[in-house]
């Protein structure tokens, strides 16, 4: 009699994944293996867990989420460098950029996953509006999508944040003033909510009032982690505080907020799953035909 094929589910491993990543844990493979029927650890279903592993990576890499195989703990029971390599050869083999160096890789796609679970979609496929200002009741976007999504996208591969006044500048107004502000306020508004329904982190964690922003308007710095929740000085732009900056952006996060992490923390997780997201994410506001 000819062998049952051993299956795995993408609908049970992702919710499975996410799930445990949501909680900022990591699932073992052979867990995997029995939620989808396999109780019993073989060398078969080994090699089928990890072709499975590559199946859910193509499909995150087309929708622009980080790596599952992230979190999911290797059957000898560490994340070493095999392990590792593994997970940036998967991702070079579903289109991803080589990693120049599989640890930091590993770890910074790790950090996004937990990140991404936070508002990653039930279900494989999306739910919701497809088209990024289909929200009625929110105002009309003054902006262009598809202008501001691939110059946030270029800064966060590059690790690095892009000003309000240069996102401004790339969508006409040469000027900056309190009229922009309110359009890139508005604007924000829209990619994120965008950003919501398709499972990524928040654009606008990338998106400072000037380059002397939490994070320099370029690389993530440390912050003091303190009483006071972040670094002390003004947003010129703003008018604001750097503090009462963080506290509006936390506040703006809805389904992304992240219980008992404090404001600058907060934006720093964001800003490393942003750059992990970057790295994967599609060349357009819309999704390949392909599924």
């Amino acid at each position: 009699m000819a062998r049952a094929k051993i299956q795995f589910d993408l609908q049970i491993s992702y919710r499975a994944i996410r799930n445990w990543a949501r909680d900022r844990d990591i699932i073992p493979i052979d867990w995997l293996a029995e939620l989808n029927g396999h109780p019993e650890w073989t060398s078969t279903v080994s090699k089928r867990a990890r072709a499975h592993l590559d199946e859910l990576g193509a499909h995150a890499t087309r929708h622009g989420w980080p790596m599952p195989g992230a979190v999911v703990l290797p059957k000898t029971g560490s994340f070493g460098m095999g392990a590792m390599r593994e997970l940036a050869e998967s991702a070079k083999r579903c289109g991803v950029p080589a990693a120049a160096d599989p640890m930091d890789f590993f770890i910074e796609q790790e950090e996004a996953m937990s990140v991404w679970a936070q508002v990653a979609p039930d279900h494989l496929g999306f739910s919701g509006p497809a088209s990024a200002d289909a929200d009625a009741a929110r105002a009309a976007d003054p902006y262009d999508l598809q202008v501001s999504y691939p110059a946030i996208r270029e800064a966060a591969r590059r690790r690095e944040c892009i000003t309000y006044a240069l996102l401004a500048e790339r969508n006409g107004d040469a000027v900056w003033s309190d009229a922009a502000q309110r359009r890139v306020s508005l604007h924000l508004e829209h990619l994120v909510a965008h950003a919501r329904r398709h499972g990524w982190p928040m654009p606008s964690a990338v998106v400072l009032p000037d380059a002397s922003g939490p994070c320099g308007g370029s690389l993530v710095q440390c912050f003091r982690d303190d009483e006071d929740d972040g670094p002390a000085g003004d947003y010129p732009a703003l008018g604001i505080s750097k503090r009462d900056y963080l506290l509006r952006f936390m506040q703006s996060a809805g389904d992304y907020a992240m219980p008992g992490v404090k404001p600058a923390e907060f934006l720093r997780k964001q800003q490393i799953a942003m750059f992990a997201w970057a790295q994967i994410a599609p060349d357009h506001l819309g999704f390949p035909a392909r599924m």
